[in-house]
């Protein structure tokens, strides 16, 4: 007599649950625009793939509302709406036409991007495509474009300009050096790999995993001395890219970028790091005098900012500022590392790059702040933070520092969920931080003793 009763239970459940599911108000909203049998899609910086403009409703939107600001945001293009395709998961999915004519490069279908509010935030770029065209690992979500498919003649065609490229509205300087660029990439060739190797003598990624093996070389006092003047130099750079909000040259004419990159392009952060990390880490090197520490680094500096030109991501205004910059910083290294000292200054650090990322929504200010936060706290704890064997130190530092890079690199593959990827990384730029200033001194101080770390003052 229970089964029969328990089976009944059993199917309410699932047809409540799934009237429920079926009832639950959208989360996300999305525009189709078409041109012929091409669609409008977008690349976001944090999956690097494409998928449909549109996004999250705020409080106090519809879901027609929100998919027009969306689509406003992320391309600059006004629409309107002519039609309800559907529900795509938690997505309400419109048919929409644009406005005015969609600017497009002719033979790339690269879209204009330089009237979108959202320039050098958290699209890439934007283009018109066939959806077989697109490979499905470009795809952000491999469903979609498959379920829009057979509602495409439901959409209204979007009047397009064909264009050679953007040029025409950039700025006179930036006018004046495209043609530079494309005669440099001309002369260099697609496949400078020593260009590649000064592109990443100015990567963040890059610099970060060389501290395990300069930890024994610097020791903590003078490592954290580095670390401080390149989280000053991160922020000042963001905030400077934020506030002039240049466009970069592939904005202009997006068949110069041979690598993409997000944010705005004045100054070049890459030319500014390069010339301020290895200037630090040359000038301490005893076997070399003041002078020749400083000139290499500005070599190494010069090598990176031409890399980042060939690759169509700076121009050469870009890359001068950054290099002011970075000389700037570097003059002041004796005054910054009497401040690295002290506490104060960090916390002024953190609050300065959460305020920033806060005012101006920047992922990348976010993650700055979250990378400080880790090194601010783990430096509050008392532990020694005396030179280890050089061996354990860098093997230590390099296996932590590996389990959170690939965390990070493996975070945008398990959800495509864009808040739980920014949360993610951000809280692993914390643990980062906190790995270097704290952990990984921890665990070196229990191996050498057996014992656990002893109480001293922060260091």
């Amino acid at each position: 007599m229970l089964r029969p009763a328990l089976l009944l239970l059993l199917l309410l459940g699932s047809l409540s649950s799934s009237l429920f599911a079926a009832e639950a108000p959208p989360g996300a909203a999305a525009c189709v625009i078409r041109h012929q049998q091409e669609l409008l899609l977008v690349q976001d910086r944090i999956s690097d793939r494409y998928s449909l403009s549109g996004g999250y409703i705020d409080g106090g939107e519809t879901p027609a509302q929100a998919a027009l600001r969306e689509l406003f945001e992320e391309t600059g293009l006004h629409g309107r709406i002519t039609g309800e395709l559907g529900r795509w998961q938690r997505a309400t999915v419109f048919a929409c036409q644009t406005l005015t004519p969609i600017r497009a490069q002719r033979g790339s279908g690269f879209v204009s991007l330089l009237q979108a509010p959202n320039l050098g935030g958290e699209i890439l770029n934007a283009r018109l495509i066939e959806a077989t065209r697109l490979p499905h690992d470009q795809r952000r979500f491999p469903t979609q474009l498959d379920w829009i498919t057979p509602r495409l003649a439901q959409v209204p065609e979007s009047e397009v300009q064909w264009v050679s490229d953007f040029s025409r509205e950039g700025s006179a300087l930036h006018r004046a050096e495209l043609p530079l660029i494309q005669r440099l990439q001309q002369w260099l060739g697609p496949n400078a790999s020593w260009l590649e190797v000064g592109n990443l003598l100015g990567s963040a990624a890059f610099q970060l995993a060389l501290l395990p093996f300069l930890l024994p070389l610097l020791g903590w006092p003078r490592l954290r001395n580095l670390l401080f003047a390149m989280v000053l130099l991160t922020l000042l750079v963001q905030l400077l890219k934020e506030g002039i909000a240049w466009p970069r040259p592939f904005h202009l004419d997006p068949m110069l970028a041979q690598r993409s990159a997000q944010g705005f392009g004045m100054p070049s952060g890459h030319t500014a790091s390069t010339l301020l990390f290895w200037g630090l880490l040359l000038g301490a090197l005893p076997t070399l005098k003041a002078w020749q520490g400083m000139g290499l680094a500005l070599l190494l500096a010069a090598l990176a900012g031409l890399a980042r030109v060939w690759l169509g991501v700076h121009f050469i205004s870009d890359v001068a500022a950054g290099l002011g910059l970075g000389a700037l910083l570097l003059a002041l290294r004796s005054p910054l590392a009497a401040l690295a000292q002290r506490q104060a200054p960090w916390v002024l650090l953190l609050l300065a790059s959460a305020l920033a990322g806060w005012l101006t929504q920047s992922s990348a200010l976010a993650g700055l702040a979250m990378f400080t936060l880790g090194l601010v706290s783990g430096n509050l704890l008392q532990l020694e933070r005396h030179p280890a064997p050089a061996l354990h130190a860098t093997l230590l530092a390099l296996a932590g520092g590996l389990l959170i890079a690939g965390a990070l690199f493996v975070l945008p593959v398990l959800t495509d969920s864009s808040l739980l990827i920014l949360a993610g990384k951000g809280l692993l730029y914390g643990c980062l931080g906190f790995w270097l200033s704290a952990a990984l001194w921890w665990l070196l101080s229990f191996i050498n003793t057996g014992s656990g770390p002893r109480s001293s003052p922060p260091r």
